[in-house]
């Protein structure tokens, strides 16, 4: 288990659900707006904390 993953599983189960539901508001209201289609939405709510920008970011070709 990575690092970040790690400190994230030894949240206080409260804190850790406020986290993550932080984190599926933000991409709620990205979906919303229209900045990202309902796939990637959908992709970025199943990726693990801490994997999002380096799953998500742009890559150099």
């Amino acid at each position: 288990m990575n690092q970040l993953a790690q400190a994230v599983a030894d949240l206080d189960d409260d804190v850790r659900a406020r986290i993550l539901g932080d984190r599926r508001a933000a991409i709620d209201e990205l979906e919303a707006a229209g900045r990202i289609p309902a796939s990637v939405a959908a992709d970025a709510r199943e990726t693990p904390p801490g994997m999002l920008g380096a799953r998500f970011s742009p890559r150099e070709g």
